[in-house]
């Protein structure tokens, strides 16, 4: 009799953790060249990425996909609440990313990016994506709003929620 209660309670507690968990793979590494900007991303439970780009004379090429939120996020419990970096400026009174936990990075400037997330809701893929050129010695918010959970890019250079340099997605693939 022990063990079928031991067995139901060991599997209730796994369905749980898999249920709820969320594991990223190869995170953001701050970049440290002089030609930088900076973002600060809001920390939960969508696994937010970053695709960086390079421009090669008139096509783009894809370099490397990276996390940006916590590695490990199991029913809230994040590996890293929160991550600051020297001379990131303060949230704009009116951001959506007041009093959260944030994670912040520094990335190459004038290289196009786009941030994006994948969840499955009901055994559908659902994913969003906004992509920008961000410029150097700019600071930037990214974080997502509504029921689909569109992705939003703020400037916040000036102490405001400005739109920052869209992408011009007329560049085709480069071959390889």
């Amino acid at each position: 009799m022990f063990k079928y209660y031991y067995f139901k309670i060991v599997l209730l507690l796994l369905s749980l953790f898999l249920s709820g968990c969320i594991v990223n793979v190869n995170p953001l590494e701050d970049y440290t060249g002089h030609d930088m900007a900076m973002i600060r991303v809001k920390n939960y439970y969508l696994p937010l990425s970053i695709i960086r780009y390079q421009k090669i004379g008139s096509c783009i090429q894809r370099l490397e996909r990276n996390s940006l939120t916590a590695g490990i996020n199991i029913l809230g419990i994040k590996s890293t609440y929160n991550k600051k970096i020297v001379g990131m400026p303060p949230s704009p009174v009116t951001s959506q990313l007041k009093r959260s936990d944030v994670m912040e990075y520094t990335i190459k400037a004038d290289q196009p990016v786009m941030i994006t997330y994948e969840k499955n809701v009901g055994g559908r893929e659902i994913s969003s994506t906004n992509s920008f050129i961000p410029q150097s010695g700019h600071s930037y918010e990214i974080f997502t709003v509504g029921i689909t959970d569109n992705i939003i890019v703020t400037d916040i250079t000036q102490g405001k929620d400005d739109q920052p340099a869209k992408w011009d997605w007329d560049l085709k693939g480069c071959e390889y």
